[in-house]
């Protein structure tokens, strides 16, 4: 029995070594970006802060013309990273590079408007995490 337990509080000990670190989940965010009808190319949509002591995980990123039902090229990015893009070329093209990681900090977010006469909506899905010292 005392095997058993040295074995298991070992196995727990080097296990837990190779954790996330001093992260702690806190909630589910879901944030919505839209862009201007009238606007063209990549449109600042607003902007989201991570507070001090927290991390954000973006774990999926998305874009939907409102407007109308074809299909555009668009897509969504944080600064200059790219969380999302679909192309509507002969051959359709869906990225996703998400998860993303956030620190603390404001962020920009742009939406790829390729026709002027068009709504965009994008959407972003993160889990908020403390930092624990």
């Amino acid at each position: 029995m005392k095997i058993i337990i040295t074995l298991l509080t070992i196995a727990s000990i080097s296990f837990s070594s190779f954790s996330q670190g001093n992260l702690q989940w806190n909630q589910v965010i879901n944030l919505d970006f839209t862009t201007s009808t009238g606007a063209f190319g990549w449109v600042n949509s607003g902007t989201f802060t991570v507070p001090a002591g927290k991390t954000w995980k973006i774990v999926s990123a998305g874009v939907n013309n409102t407007t109308e039902l074809t299909l555009y090229t668009t897509g969504l990015k944080i600064g200059k990273h790219i969380a999302f893009a679909y192309s509507n070329s002969n051959q359709s093209l869906s990225i996703e590079t998400c998860p993303i990681w956030y620190g603390t900090g404001t962020y920009n977010v742009f939406i790829y408007d390729p026709n002027s006469s068009s709504t965009f909506e994008g959407a972003l899905s993160i889990i908020e995490f403390n930092i624990v010292p």
